[in-house]
């Protein structure tokens, strides 16, 4: 099954933004606020980038349970500090096609299972519970979506060509978020 490729052929990556520096810090109880603002910007800009190629018109019309994530990331970055959000994300994108943005998606969807943890043990860590809707997006339905669109990704990429082009796409997913986190914030780079 592709999901199960893309679990496995994507893990080490997964695990290596997971103990990124930066990331990192969201498990720890010495959390900063200014930490947490530096997290959110960086996955701020990495939504940003690939949504805008994402949710396009065939994606929509899949029957995939997601939404756009950074309109609560910018929420929280505004509870947080003034922030605008207008500046330009640092990733060039090329057009993917159906099978690529299906493994950005698996990427970026399977973000939202990581944050029915992360979500809770921030708000607790900073005492604050209005900072991390990001985090709840889908609330109690997360784990069926996203095991719904799994079910869907595994039913739409069939050949070996889509497949491949799918996990390629889901591990670029991870490269440009460890780009974002390097380039934003060099000192905090493995």
């Amino acid at each position: 099954m592709l999901s199960h490729r893309l679990k496995d052929e994507t893990q080490h990556m997964h695990r290596a933004i997971d103990q990124h520096a930066l990331l990192s810090k969201l498990m720890s109880n010495t959390l900063t606020l200014s930490e947490y603002r530096d997290a959110l910007v960086c996955l701020y800009d990495w939504h940003r980038a690939i949504e805008h190629i994402v949710y396009t018109n065939d994606v929509l019309a899949l029957g995939l349970r997601m939404q756009p994530k950074h309109p609560n990331l910018l929420r929280d970055l505004q509870n947080i500090c003034p922030f605008t959000g207008d500046a330009p994300a640092k990733v060039a994108m090329r057009e993917v096609n159906l099978a690529e943005k299906l493994g950005f998606i698996y990427v970026i969807e399977g973000a939202t299972l990581g944050g029915q943890i992360l979500g809770p043990k921030v708000a607790k860590t900073l005492k604050r519970d209005d900072i991390t809707h990001y985090y709840s997006i889908y609330g109690s339905a997360t784990r069926e979506n996203f095991m719904h669109n799994m079910q869907l990704i595994n039913t739409l990429v069939c050949s070996p060509k889509e497949q491949s082009m799918c996990i390629k796409s889901a591990q670029k997913g991870f490269d440009m978020l460890n780009f974002i986190l390097n380039t934003k914030f060099p000192n905090c780079a493995a």
